[in-house]
């Protein structure tokens, strides 16, 4: 039975062979069209450079690239140096080329060269902005002059507490913040309860012997009194009072002087009960005395204030009468109030006031005693 090819292989075939014919020496060239009528009917009016082996080499070509000239194995879809695409991709034996893929027609190796590009260069820029977010942020930042743990706004390159946000300087180098320190330019003082400007370091400079005191910083006897309330700050301190001068008007006696005496009454927490009182010898015959008397009291270190009087009486045989050193015609002495640091000295004279009675100068004093 007669075995007839369709007509399109009976003309493959006969290319095939037209081909080999045509083939005289070594890399002689050629040239092949494609044909609408052929596989290669997507790359019509394509022109491909072949060059033809060895005759005795079972018919395989080599391939020239139509765009750089490289030579490619006959098998080969792409050219090896500039990516180009090739015209037949493989040659079937004697057959004619096979067609290139579908999925390879029409693509430009500089588009696709563009599109790599333009993705490397957003994938780059991509980097660079995460890169910059994580070392720009001062939470993440890994340099040391932008990272802020405590993200108080001061770079832990600077921040004396990177991880206490409240605080960022110690200026006195003690170990405390500013912010907190009472004493920021005092290595020695940082806390101050009853905000009197004396630190509670007992240790430290200026420190404050009460500090749970605004009124008091300081006990420089160490009595327990502190210096503002203790009338006396070397010591344990008392109070003098002293009849410093006397002078009778001779009224006493009507033969002689008087025989004056005196009597000293001290209220020491002015609650108007004398605490003490004192009475000084009899001064027999005696018109003028100088510094005659006086008598020490010991009061608390924190005593505000004390009473006192001094009354002068003339002694006549077992009986006395008051001599008078007050001006004013009501009364024959003074009662007086003196605040700490008790110091005070007055001066009078008992015939200022014109009664008809004994009278006389009395100079009289109040100071701090040891």
């Amino acid at each position: 039975m007669l075995k007839v090819q369709p007509p399109s292989i009976a003309r493959r075939n006969l290319e095939s062979k037209r081909l080999l014919r045509d083939c005289q020496s070594n890399f002689e060239t050629f040239s092949f069209m494609g044909s609408t009528r052929t596989p290669f009917s997507s790359i019509q009016s394509h022109k491909y450079q072949y060059r033809k082996r060895q005759c005795g080499c079972s018919g395989e070509m080599a391939m020239k690239c139509p765009n750089c000239g490289t030579e490619n194995p006959e098998t080969a879809r792409f050219c090896q140096a500039c990516a180009r695409t090739l015209g037949p991709a493989y040659i079937q034996g004697l057959g004619t080329p096979a067609s290139v893929p579908p999925s390879v027609q029409g693509r430009n190796p500089r588009s696709r060269r563009t599109t790599w590009l333009v993705a490397s260069a957003v994938a780059i820029a991509i980097v660079i902005v995460v890169l910059l977010a994580v070392v720009l942020n001062p939470s993440t930042s890994p340099v040391a002059s932008i990272h802020d743990a405590d993200g108080d706004g001061h770079a832990d390159s600077t921040d004396a507490f990177p991880n206490d946000p409240s605080e960022w300087l110690d200026t006195d180098l003690d170990g405390v913040g500013d912010n907190s320190d009472a004493f920021p330019n005092d290595s020695t003082q940082w806390v101050d309860r009853d905000h009197d400007g004396h630190g509670d370091n007992p240790l430290g400079i200026n420190p404050d012997a009460f500090p749970d005191d605004l009124s008091e910083w300081k006990d420089t006897d160490s009595d327990g009194v502190g210096n503002n309330a203790d009338f006396y700050d070397s010591g344990n301190g008392k109070i003098k009072i002293s009849v410093d001068y006397y002078m009778e008007d001779g009224t006493a006696d009507f033969w002689t002087y008087g025989d004056p005496y005196f009597i000293i009454s001290v209220d020491t927490n002015v609650d108007n009960v004398n605490d003490v009182t004192q009475t000084s010898d009899i001064f027999t015959d005696t018109q003028t005395l100088t510094s005659p008397y006086s008598i020490v009291v010991d009061v608390p270190d924190n005593c505000a204030a004390v009473k006192f009087s001094i009354q002068v009486y003339d002694d006549d045989l077992g009986s006395y009468q008051a001599i008078d050193y007050c001006p004013s015609p009501t009364g024959a002495y003074y009662i007086h109030t003196v605040p700490a640091p008790f110091s005070g000295s007055w001066s009078y004279n008992g015939s200022d006031d014109g009664i008809n009675e004994i009278d006389c100068i009395l100079d009289y004093s109040i100071s701090v005693t040891a």
